[in-house]
């Protein structure tokens, strides 16, 4: 008799270990991104308040130095923002 493989039923997927090890690396690096941008929030107000200060907004040179951390700050910001999205979008798939 000639033998042939019997088609398997698909089990229903099941979360493997490898899986479980992936989702906590990603929650762990969304806790670090929080804590990040957190951090980032603070500084960003700190150099707002610093942007509103008359010796600042009326000195040009001092402004511009303002001004570039706030930006850098804003841009980090952003950055982190985008990847925390992303990890959150890809554990929710």
């Amino acid at each position: 008799p000639i033998k042939t493989k019997e088609a398997k039923p698909k089990q229903a997927k099941t979360r493997m270990p490898a899986d479980e090890a992936e989702l906590k690396a990603k929650q762990k690096e969304i806790a670090k991104i929080e804590k990040q941008i957190e951090t980032l929030e603070v500084e960003k107000k700190v150099i707002e308040e610093e942007l509103a200060k008359p010796a600042v907004y009326g000195n040009p040179d001092k402004l511009f130095e303002v001004n570039q951390s706030f930006e850098k700050v804003d841009k980090q910001l952003t950055e982190l923002n985008k990847q925390w999205e992303e990890l959150v979008i890809s554990i929710e798939e």
